[in-house]
């Protein structure tokens, strides 16, 4: 893997590992959305219901351009 910093693999992998947390609170904004429709809310908020799926999206490109072009960290995860 690489000699330059000791710490790449494991800062990639809480990276990644901490996408995880991010992608299912982000999941469960619209489904409890559906489920308690009538619930008051403080403010509106534009594209409630697309946002989240889009930046989980987001995160699932990021991650597989970050993982198709760092030759180590795709080392790694296949060691695993």
């Amino acid at each position: 893997f690489t000699d330059e910093d000791p710490f790449y693999l494991f800062h990639a992998l809480f990276i990644l590992l901490s996408l995880i947390p991010a992608s299912l609170l982000l999941l469960s904004v619209p489904l409890l959305r559906k489920k308690y429709p009538d619930l008051e809310r403080p403010y509106k908020v534009p594209f409630a219901h697309s946002v989240p799926y889009i930046l989980v999206l987001f995160f699932i490109v990021m991650v597989a351009l970050w993982v198709y072009y760092d030759n180590s960290l795709r080392e790694f995860l296949i060691s695993l």
